[in-house]
């Protein structure tokens, strides 16, 4: 069972600083992000709404709302992992940036 405090950090975050505690660069303005997307790479597919908090994959179809769904993209782990990273700080051995694995 997740904690409710716990859920609230992990709530709290917002896309773009995960991203940059993450090394991954988009670059844009006016609240939206794009770049390679970390799962399939090319160039402008992944984009980020950060007045809205969603992100969408335009190649491998990976698409959320918050930055749990983010880290379970990224990592390819379950939600409550996903609230464990958030919440704790991101353990050791995930995969690293332009290696994650796209959501199904």
């Amino acid at each position: 069972m997740i904690a409710a405090a716990s859920l609230d950090r992990a709530r709290s975050v917002r896309l773009e600083d995960e991203l940059s505690r993450r090394g991954i660069k988009l670059r844009g303005r006016n609240g939206a992000l794009e770049g390679p997307c970390p799962a399939c790479g090319g160039n402008d597919r992944f984009a980020v709404s950060t007045r809205k908090q969603v992100f969408n994959c335009r190649q491998c179809g990976a698409r959320g709302g918050d930055a749990i769904a983010l880290v379970q993209f990224l990592d390819g782990c379950g939600f409550q992992a996903a609230v464990e990273a958030l919440s704790f700080g991101r353990p050791s051995g995930l995969p690293k940036p332009g290696k994650a694995r796209p959501l199904r």
